[in-house]
């Protein structure tokens, strides 16, 4: 036995072949989902209740980096060297 045979893959665009939506559809899932249908007439509307829905307000968020002019590790660190050199000096001197 044998066999043999071929196949062609045709180009089908789906949405071509469409030319309205399903709008009963679309409201349906709008009604479970919790959204609403809306039609190219009520746009305004639609833009409307957006503006004024309390989930779309605008969030600001800040971030402040304050960075010191003087740095205050280096400063003590030079404080703690120059007492240590003028205690070291009056002890060598002997004013101690």
């Amino acid at each position: 036995l044998s066999a043999s045979g071929a196949f062609d893959l045709e180009a089908f665009d789906m949405e071509a072949r469409q030319i309205s939506s399903d709008s009963e559809g679309l409201g349906r899932l709008a009604d479970n989902s919790g959204g609403q249908l809306v039609f190219p007439e009520t746009v305004q509307d639609l833009k409307d209740s957006l503006l004024a829905a309390d989930r779309f307000r605008p969030v600001q968020k800040s971030r402040v980096n304050v960075v010191s002019l003087i740095d205050y590790r280096w400063l003590l660190l030079g404080i703690v060297v120059f007492l240590a050199a003028e205690w070291f000096l009056r002890k060598y001197n002997g004013l101690i």
